[in-house]
């Protein structure tokens, strides 16, 4: 993307996409600009239908791909190593929680450019706390919160308010859309 200097419009409602009069561009028109370009690549990444947690989840407060409702001053543990988790820890973090992305494994060159620019701003503006080698061992529950156990000397176990897991999205081919 940067070796190219293509422009991403990540996040923008597209209206519409247009042959230009001279009929060898495109015009892309959304919510926020439009562009004049030679091609145009749509991004849609649906859940992935079958993709099951590693680890047994038998608390209510335990959520696969769904955000729970008022977060605000609560700890919220997202697990995930793609895009998909940096944007549920984002969207957790905008709406006042205070989280920890279990990113085990995750290499930071390897995200989206957007995705990347995200996971800097939640480090610097200490909005998120990242643990990039671990991820937890098992879920259980005390006193009715999940209590996260990672055998790992290096990440104790910590206990939180939720527990949301990010699963990978899948790609879709362009006859799909």
């Amino acid at each position: 993307v940067g070796s190219e200097q293509l422009d991403i419009g990540y996040g923008e409602p597209v209206s519409s996409i247009d042959v230009a009069a001279d009929g060898e561009h495109l015009v892309v028109t959304t919510a926020k600009q439009t562009y004049d370009t030679r091609a145009v690549m749509v991004a849609q990444r649906p859940p992935t239908t079958d993709w099951q947690p590693p680890l047994a989840v038998s608390s209510q407060r335990v959520h696969v791909d769904q955000l729970p409702d008022d977060v605000a001053d609560l700890d919220v543990l997202v697990i995930g190593t793609t895009d998909h988790a940096v944007e549920v820890a984002t969207a957790l973090s905008s709406r006042g929680a205070r989280v920890v992305l279990a990113a085990g494994g995750m290499d930071p060159a390897r995200l989206s450019p957007s995705a990347e620019r995200m996971l800097r701003r939640l480090e610097r503006d200490r909005r998120a706390t990242l643990l990039y080698r671990s991820t937890p061992e098992s879920i259980g529950e005390v006193d009715g919160y999940p209590m996260v156990y990672f055998g790992d000397r290096r990440t104790p176990d910590l206990q939180f308010d939720e527990v949301v897991f990010a699963p990978p999205r899948r790609t879709l081919e362009p006859a799909a859309l």
